[in-house]
């Protein structure tokens, strides 16, 4: 099963790739007996069978059909990708089958489930199968930005904690404290992460170790946390 297409445009680009635009006219089936190969035969041709079209009509149909197309302006409002322009010319389309083949070049599914859907005869099973596949990926596009927020938000956490440290350190220069007031930290989380406690002892020792980062050294509250710091983790819980 395949389909029929016709070239209405064919770029040839400078690094030799050859970008083509095709348009779908119907599905077709080919014999693989009329399959023409060889020397003499300067393309591979085949001879194609037309698949007619089944309609499909009813109550059933029409609510799918209006399931899908809001469906598809979700995705369109999750994926910038997908021009409006486009949205509304695929919703303009009211035949079940002819709106599943216009969807599915648009969602980032396996071809091999896309074949399966050219395949499928029915509309309305076709068109059924073309909205669960829409749902999926509403659904993942849905996560996906849900993760790269996530992610965006503990750099930018990241980041100002760098600038602030960084803030720190020009500041103790300028009153004449020339040691980074962060190393007994960064020195105190490495000699943590060596040691073996329980998940309890380990966020307690480093809700003290974030205390000494936030403690400037002149302070003498700064040495009674260092020195609580430096004790073994476990003896360092039972004190606090």
């Amino acid at each position: 099963m395949g389909t029929v297409s016709k070239i209405l445009q064919m770029l040839r680009l400078p690094d030799g790739t050859i970008k083509v635009l095709f348009e779908g006219l119907y599905r077709a089936e080919w014999d693989a007996d009329s399959l023409e190969t060889g020397e003499n035969v300067e393309y591979p041709m085949v001879t194609v069978h037309r698949v007619p079209e089944e309609e499909s009509h009813g109550p059933e149909s029409d609510a799918l059909i209006r399931a899908t197309q809001e469906a598809l302006e979700q995705y369109g409002r999750i994926n910038k990708k997908l021009a409006p322009e486009t949205i509304l010319a695929i919703n303009s389309i009211t035949s079940p089958g002819r709106l599943a083949d216009a969807v599915m070049p648009h969602l980032k599914v396996d071809y091999i489930k896309k074949q399966g859907v050219l395949e499928e005869l029915d509309p309305s099973r076709r068109l059924e199968e073309t909205y669960a596949f829409l749902q999926s990926e509403i659904e993942i596009s849905s996560i996906e930005k849900r993760i790269k927020s996530r992610v965006k938000q503990q750099m930018e956490k990241n980041q100002k904690e760098y600038y602030l440290n960084e803030q720190i350190k020009a500041i103790n220069k300028e009153m004449g404290h020339e040691d980074d007031p962060s190393a007994d930290a960064a020195e105190f989380e490495k000699r943590l992460a060596e040691k073996s406690m329980t998940d309890e002892c380990r966020e307690k020792s480093l809700r003290e170790i974030k205390k000494l980062r936030q403690i400037p050294p002149s302070s003498a509250e700064y040495t009674v946390v260092r020195n609580l710091c430096g004790m073994d983790p476990r003896s360092a819980v039972e004190h606090l």
